[in-house]
């Protein structure tokens, strides 16, 4: 009993020392939205309006939904992270309900019913007063919106996809939107523009602000909570599934809504494989943990990769593999330079990783490099974890990760020695003028920081142990 309240007390403190960092990034103002809007504005030409949708709701099975994801375009430009909306956002402003404003949100409206069994819905006047949105209109007058479509020369729009009627019954929901717009635009005889508006948006949100910055940080810190706590955790024996579960522990103890993306924890053979998130495996004393995570915060994704020894020593070869991978990170995160092509990372790690594996003797040739790194080194990271962006070159205020990986399967034309190690190292990195900043530096990566690390304790070992009785 003793024991028991043992844990739970430290399991506690944990909480409260994660919790203790929920308030370090402030949720986006609504200024920011607007500045958004205005940004849209610029790239649009005269006369012409942009049309977004909120995402359609996703179903899990039967009359159950998955937890709802916001369509980031639609809330970078109005703050709104509701479903069954659409935004106009207009080049001159318009005279709505006798003044003038840049937009109009049109949400649904209040349905004490649906809302008795779903929670309290964002009213016209919530929007107005929390979001500082001028211009807002109810989804049960789309039939009556305050704009005349026939008036624009141009229409820009991004239609949802997926099925427009999934999720619970509702008045007025996403399919009755669309369908009205469409509708609308026919009778005004207008073709709309479906490409522009996706490249726009992708060229504005590539490049973050402070706030944006504040908020991936406050994702990466969790994550890095996770990632240390499983360190000094993990022993032969545990699951991944047990890893997974320390790790989003801290997400949900830090204020995450949930995982940025579904975390894949691989152990042995696992760990080469590159998105496997069955994290079903017994983790084995001579085995190397793949962990690629992330906590999403406010809607901004993280996205970490650390590989460790379960046993929490590495072997010769694994060291071998983990430091030519490091090498090669190191390098691309020097990459991360304004001015550079986005590629410029990929290029240099897969050229370090490709002599080395030669070196060891794993290739006989560096044109074989893509049998062991068969994937691009980096990925914008923001709203989605793969975010937007224009695959240009970089500039000021981009994060993007920096991830080269080797993974030698079993059966692999090489020494056996090698077969089933699976490593990836992933930082997200800012792009700065005066140079890459690491934001996700503070994450042990070193071999000899992890194999420190792993000798320290944690609250969760003796949960582990007797869950597993």
């Amino acid at each position: 009993m003793i024991r028991k309240l043992f844990i739970v007390q430290a399991l506690l403190c944990v909480f409260v020392l994660s919790n203790a960092a929920v308030m370090e990034a402030p949720l986006l103002q609504p200024d920011f939205y607007k500045i958004k809007r205005e940004a849209l504005r610029e790239l649009m030409p005269e006369n012409s309006v942009a049309i977004l949708f909120s995402y359609p709701v996703k179903s899990r099975s039967n009359d159950v939904d998955f937890r709802y994801k916001a369509n980031p375009d639609l809330f970078y430009l109005s703050g709104f992270d509701n479903q069954d909306a659409m935004l106009l956002v207009f080049k001159n402003e318009q005279e709505i309900d006798g003044k003038k404003s840049d937009h109009l949100m049109v949400i649904p409206a209040r349905d004490a019913k649906y809302e008795s069994w779903n929670g309290k819905r964002m009213s016209k006047g919530d929007a107005k007063r929390e979001l500082h949105l001028d211009a807002v209109t109810t989804t049960d007058l789309i039939n009556k919106l305050p704009v005349s479509l026939s008036a624009f020369d141009k229409v820009f729009v991004q239609y949802p996809n997926g099925d427009l009627k999934a999720g619970p019954s509702r008045k007025n929901g996403l399919d009755k939107v669309v369908n009205n717009l469409k509708r609308a635009l026919a009778e005004a005889s207008k073709k709309p523009n479906k490409t522009d508006l996706k490249e726009w948006m992708a060229e504005l949100r590539q490049v973050k602000s402070e706030g944006e910055i504040a908020l991936i940080q406050k994702a990466i810190n969790a994550t890095g909570n996770g990632l240390v706590s499983v360190m000094k955790t993990i022993e032969p024996g545990m699951t991944e599934s047990q890893a997974q579960g320390i790790i989003e522990f801290h997400f949900k103890a830090a204020g995450s809504e949930y995982p940025g993306f579904p975390s894949i924890i691989g152990s042995g053979e696992n760990a080469c494989i590159l998105h496997y998130i069955d994290n079903k495996g017994k983790l084995n004393a001579d085995d190397m943990l793949l962990m690629d995570v992330g906590a999403e915060m406010n809607g901004y994704s993280a996205d970490v990769t650390r590989t460790i020894p379960v046993d929490g020593v590495f072997s010769e070869e694994q060291k071998a593999i983990y430091n030519l991978v490091l090498k090669a990170q190191l390098a691309g995160i020097e990459d991360c330079q304004v001015g550079n092509s986005f590629m410029k990372p990929h290029m240099s790690t897969r050229a370090i990783i490709a002599k080395g594996l030669v070196k060891l003797g794993i290739m006989d040739d560096e044109s074989q490099v893509s049998t062991y790194f068969p994937h691009g080194t980096s990925h914008y990271l923001g709203m989605d974890v793969h975010d937007v962006g224009t695959y240009g070159k970089l500039e000021e205020g981009v994060v993007l990760t920096v991830e080269p990986g080797i993974y030698i399967n079993a059966g692999s034309p090489c020494d056996q020695k090698w077969w089933n190690i699976g490593i990836r190292i992933e930082d997200d990195i800012l792009v700065t003028e005066n140079g890459p900043q690491n934001l996700s530096g503070h994450i042990p990566k070193e071999v000899e920081e992890i194999e420190a690390v792993m000798k320290e304790n944690s609250p969760f070992n003796g949960l582990i142990k007797n869950s597993n009785d």
